[in-house]
């Protein structure tokens, strides 16, 4: 089916209608709606525990006083009207004993 002129413009739902479905998603799914189209973000895989690791080691070696911590639902406030989730936060130790601290370091 060829689209009609502008429809790939329009977003193929609201984003009130986006985060109920989801908030409604079975856990281990997590949905995108990115420039108005809705997609399922997949499982991280092999290269990306790979990725995450060698960050790690980078991190503890210039700044042992640091912890990264990788996909903590953490929103960026500042970025994409506060919807966006970080992949990781690096945050000082001491903060990462409480997770309301960790959250507010992170803003």
């Amino acid at each position: 089916m060829i689209p009609s002129p502008g429809t790939e413009a329009r977003p193929q739902m609201s984003l009130d209608d986006f985060e109920e479905l989801a908030r409604r998603a079975p856990k281990g799914v997590t949905l995108q709606f990115i420039s108005g189209k809705l997609q399922v973000k997949p499982l991280p895989d092999q290269l990306h525990g790979a990725i995450v690791m060698w960050l790690l080691e980078r991190c503890l070696q210039q700044r042992p006083d640091l912890r990264l911590y990788p996909e903590q639902g953490l929103k960026v406030e500042s970025y994409r009207k506060g919807r966006a989730r970080a992949d990781g936060a690096l945050a000082p130790v001491a903060l990462t004993l409480e997770t309301q601290k960790l959250k507010d370091y992170t803003r």
